[in-house]
């Protein structure tokens, strides 16, 4: 069976006008996510961290996109500053990298083509995290040993490495049931250890952000909705268990002689590890 979906609540609506006062009309796009300008937002985020780590975060994210902007003034080539990009998209983590995803797939964003080769890389080509962190998120999400889980699973070498986790092969223990021989060919996917208090705090920088910046510039594009819509996203896909409820309906929609969708164990999956049948196949990009 799929396992359960977890989602975004919403947040409420927000303070309703004065009596006798007509409210102001806001912009398509907060009409369309659901919020008026100003408001928190669409999504409920967990507790915001101390003000102080705000700060600092905030600041680290002001150097590094500082720097970003001094190579262009300073007139450094293309191809350094594209890589510099990539680096520093790459170090901000996963909110940030899922931004820098994006921009690779819109040539019409206007950045150079050198930058959206570079940007590109942060699909499937991040720096990796160790056996030990990897092992231990394991165990501690599935509840038990490796050896009792896989038959074969090595955690000495990723085969992929994105922002949110990284991709192992592996092979189940035999179902009994099958009267023996090998157990399914497996993709395991293990989240990055500590990811979600970053996307926490990244996910509140950026919303005081476009808050401050709605206010200030008074801008007619709903900023605090644009960056909801990102947040979510990320929100939702750090938890593996909506993934693993997307593909299993998608596969019982869709599967048939001529459409493979990987089967999702979810015996051996949960909100940071998911476990389906691995397939062979030729990337598209």
């Amino acid at each position: 069976a799929p396992l359960p979906r977890a989602s975004l609540s919403s947040a409420g609506q927000g303070p309703t006008s004065p009596p006798g006062s007509s409210p102001k009309r806001a912009p398509a796009a907060a009409r369309r996510v659901g919020h008026r300008v100003g408001d928190p937002g669409s999504v409920r985020l967990p507790p915001r961290p101390p003000a102080w780590r705000l700060a600092l975060r905030g600041l680290a994210i002001a150097q590094e996109v500082g720097a970003v902007y001094l190579r262009l003034l300073r007139g450094v080539p293309v191809e350094e500053r594209a890589r510099k990009m990539r680096e520093t998209f790459a170090r901000l983590g996963p909110a940030f990298v899922k931004a820098g995803q994006a921009l690779a797939t819109r040539p019409d964003a206007g950045l150079p083509p050198e930058a959206l080769v570079e940007l590109a890389k942060l699909q499937d080509r991040m720096a990796p995290f160790g056996e030990r962190e990897a092992r231990a998120v394991l165990e501690r999400e599935l509840g038990r040993p490796l050896e009792e889980l896989f038959s074969e699973l090595d955690t000495r070498e990723p085969i992929a490495a994105a922002s949110l986790g990284q991709v192992y092969r592996g092979r189940l223990h035999p179902d009994p049931s099958s009267g023996g021989g090998l157990g399914a060919e497996v993709a395991v996917k293990v989240q990055r250890p500590s990811l979600e208090p970053l996307v926490v705090l990244d996910a509140h920088v950026l919303r005081i952000t476009a808050q401050a910046l709605q206010q200030v510039f008074g801008s007619t594009s709903d900023l605090v909705g644009i960056t909801d819509q990102l947040v979510g996203r990320i929100f939702e896909e750090i938890d593996y268990r909506n993934e693993a409820a997307y593909a299993s309906k998608f596969g019982d929609l869709y599967r048939s002689e001529r459409i493979c969708v990987p089967r999702i164990f979810a015996s051996h999956s949960s909100k940071r590890v998911l476990t389906m049948e691995w397939v062979d196949g030729v990337p598209l990009a």
